[in-house]
């Protein structure tokens, strides 16, 4: 999908569905750049799904796993605060691409950035079951950034706002 410049003045509120046990830092930086491009409110969403590993295993296992999971999302929603945007931050438990859906359209997000799985790891299958409901069910513009193995998650400020002119001056040349 194409998003003109008419769009981007439209994008007050950008949900980021992150996947906090795989790197985040494509998903986080590409939607840093969109939020500061437009003065965006973010939604920092990890769904908990009730079909992961963890509910298999004792309960003190999954307290510990949905303890750590809030505490990424803390720190991401302080680097947000950082470079002077506002977050909030969300965990629900439920199925993933149903929840994303579901925020989206309670908070009022006006575009979802979520990322792409590894490719390599299942070639068949570029996007997964969350990619493709999300895209087919989501209530507004759906971006999908590839999985991007060889870039290191920084949480330095310089680093986000280097990346931050770069995805700004890549927006605005395309327009």
């Amino acid at each position: 999908m194409f998003i003109d410049q008419r769009d981007i003045a439209m994008l007050n509120r950008i949900l980021i569905a992150l996947d906090n046990s795989k790197n985040p830092q494509p998903v986080f930086s590409t939607a840093i750049a969109w939020a500061k491009i437009n003065d965006s409110r973010l939604l920092l969403l990890n769904v908990l799904s009730n079909q992961s590993d963890h509910t298999q295993n004792n309960l003190a296992e999954w307290e510990s796993y949905c303890v750590s999971d809030l505490e990424e999302l803390r720190s991401l929603s302080h680097i947000v605060n950082k470079v002077g945007l506002m977050a909030d931050i969300a965990q629900p438990l439920g199925h993933t691409g149903q929840k994303i859906c579901e925020l989206a359209n309670s908070w009022g997000a006006d575009l979802i950035i979520l990322g792409q799985p590894d490719v390599m790891a299942d070639p068949e299958n570029v996007l997964n079951d969350v990619g493709h409901y999300v895209i087919h069910h989501a209530p507004c513009p759906t971006l999908v950034v590839p999985h991007q193995c060889d870039r290191v998650f920084e949480s330095d400020i310089d680093a986000i706002n280097e990346h931050y002119a770069t995805q700004r001056t890549a927006a605005l040349s395309a327009v």
